[in-house]
């Protein structure tokens, strides 16, 4: 994509962005307002990584689009791209997994059809799976019972080898993805 192409694609992104995050009432520059310090925040980071923000900023729109707010979708993006380049997978890779995460934090919870997302995209390494793990302990929808063993409410036993084994239960919610 040339420079004026890619221009055009942010510009249209943030302005979907500003549509999809304007309140009843509000004029348009009083959204833009608020919308511009996450923007620059975005775009900041993506000078800093790999990551194209005209990317980003069209993903963000799918976080949007599925009922979260603005400031936890630009932080758990920048969250999911380092994720992915700890797993050491593309930029392209990384956006295919944010639209697993997106749908799983706009439903409220991670299942099975939402992991496949994450498990595509090469980001379903052991130590990711054991990070979410002790998140939904400290989130408190999963019980440690030993050294990288899990259980659910439900008593389904869960570690990061049979990570999927209970996502059924509801375990990984939106709380436990975004600590």
């Amino acid at each position: 994509m040339g420079g004026w192409d890619a221009y055009e694609t942010g510009i249209e992104a943030v302005q979907k962005i500003v549509n999809a995050t304007r309140e009843a009432g509000e004029a348009e520059t009083d959204a833009m307002e608020r919308v511009t310090p996450w923007m620059d925040k975005l775009r900041i980071f993506s000078d800093e990584t790999s990551y194209s923000y005209e990317s980003m900023a069209n993903t963000l729109g799918d976080f949007l689009a599925n009922g979260m707010d603005l400031d936890e979708s630009v932080i758990a993006m920048m969250g999911i791209a380092d994720a992915a380049g700890y797993a050491g997978v593309s930029a392209s890779k990384a956006a295919h997994a944010m639209t697993g995460f997106s749908k799983a934090m706009g439903r409220g919870y991670m299942d099975s059809a939402s992991w496949q997302w994450i498990r595509t995209s090469g980001m379903n390494i052991e130590s990711f799976k054991t990070q979410l793990l002790d998140a939904a302990v400290a989130a408190g929808t999963l019980k440690k019972t030993g050294d990288g063993l899990y259980r659910t409410l439900k008593g389904t036993e869960v570690s990061a080898n049979n990570f999927e084994a209970g996502l059924s239960e509801k375990w990984l919610t939106k709380s436990a993805i975004l600590s």
